[in-house]
């Protein structure tokens, strides 16, 4: 049995736009300054720290989910909370 679970967001806001780019086989996306701000990226690069983002797909589009924690359905499910 396939689980489905139900997500009701609040748009906050547009932190920046990014264009997709391909490079080295892979496509590429830089991340808009503002969001480097908003989720301090610069200081978990200088600390060492675990972050990732995590593509997810909905009924209505692509979900990005910035995560500072190991991948797992119980990590994304805190995150989306």
């Amino acid at each position: 049995m396939k689980e489905t679970s139900q997500v009701v967001v609040e748009i906050k806001g547009v932190l920046g736009i990014s264009k997709p780019f391909p490079q080295g086989g892979s496509w590429r996306l830089t991340i808009p300054k503002r969001v480097v701000e908003r989720y301090e990226l610069s200081d978990k690069i200088k600390r060492d720290v675990f972050f990732s983002y995590v593509f997810l797909d909905t009924d209505k589009g692509l979900l990005l989910l910035p995560l500072d924690k190991i991948v797992s359905p119980e990590n994304i499910r805190e995150a989306l909370k």
